[in-house]
């Protein structure tokens, strides 16, 4: 079974493209806490840690988060973990995981598209 859960706030406002077939692709990163324990010379304490993970939404579900999410939003994403490669404009080869989302939460900062359309308008 390939199942991933996570909740994270979104680093970076979530960049929307199109393929060359016309199907939205929306990618962002989310940053998810780690606990690690460190050795300080007070003895063993527990930080955070943030772990970066990289999300992409497809299609109709990708143009409507697009719409309300933004840098700082906190998100519960599931989704499955997939494998991917491209190539580097030297031409090599790097490998990467992401979360194709099935399902994106919003917990907070969600912006409102409402207010900002209404603002385009004016």
């Amino acid at each position: 079974m390939n199942c991933w859960s996570g909740i994270g706030n979104i680093g970076a406002d979530p960049v929307l493209r199109q393929t060359a077939s016309g199907r939205s692709v929306l990618n962002f990163n989310i940053a998810v806490d780690r606990l690690i324990r460190v050795d300080t010379a007070e003895g063993m304490i527990t930080q955070k840690t943030p772990d970066w993970i990289p999300v992409v939404c497809f299609g109709d579900a990708a143009d409507h988060q697009a719409r309300y999410l933004q840098r700082g939003t906190k998100v519960a994403i599931t989704g499955a973990l997939r494998p991917r490669s491209y190539a580097d404009k030297e031409g090599k080869t790097h490998f990467t995981f992401e979360i194709h989302a099935d399902l994106i939460d919003w917990l907070a900062n969600v912006r409102s598209a409402r207010v900002e359309e209404a603002a385009a308008v004016v």
